[in-house]
């Protein structure tokens, strides 16, 4: 996901080196928030958490995309569009490595309809991300929550980087 006029919202500095990928300090993860402003149930309920949900990611690289920005993004993304708001995670590590199994996920809230679901959702990503044990493995540890939540199309993994996007759906 290109970095370019994307604003930044939170990022820690030096994190102990649980938290970080463990190659220079910097944070695991990359977050992602694509919102284009549809007034959705899922819209709205991750603008009523924003400050909690970004409370528990201020270990990682936070990044919140305008409505023009996520207008833009979704833009170049046409595969996307409707399925805003998007909370897209990458992990650096798995980048680093050339992961097979992946180098990240995006959550699709917008065919979520069910408020509590979303939440759910939110509070299984910000669980993963952030347990050692989990987020060794992010996507594997997401396809196994949201398949337990019963969310099918609410995931994406991203399988390779932004230079050759091939991903798959599950």
């Amino acid at each position: 996901m290109p970095k370019r006029g994307i604003r930044k919202r939170a990022a820690a500095r030096s994190l102990p080196a649980a938290q970080s990928n463990g190659n220079d300090g910097r944070p695991r993860f990359e977050v992602y928030i694509i919102d284009s402003g549809w007034k959705t149930p899922a819209s709205r309920v991750l603008r009523e958490s924003m400050d909690l949900f970004l409370k528990y990611l201020n270990r990682h690289e936070i990044y919140m995309l305008s409505e023009d920005q996520s207008e833009e993004f979704l833009q170049g993304h046409p595969q996307l569009l409707g399925r805003d708001p998007i909370v897209a995670v990458l992990d650096r590590k798995a980048i680093d490595n050339g992961s097979s199994r992946g180098i990240g996920v995006r959550l699709l809230l917008g065919g979520v309809h069910d408020t509590d679901r979303v939440q759910d959702l939110l509070k299984m990503l910000l669980r993963i991300v952030n347990t050692r044990q989990l987020a060794e493995d992010l996507p594997g540890s997401i396809r196994k929550y949201v398949h337990r939540e019963g969310v099918s199309g609410a995931i994406d993994v991203i399988v390779s980087t932004a230079a050759h996007e091939s991903e798959t759906s599950h």
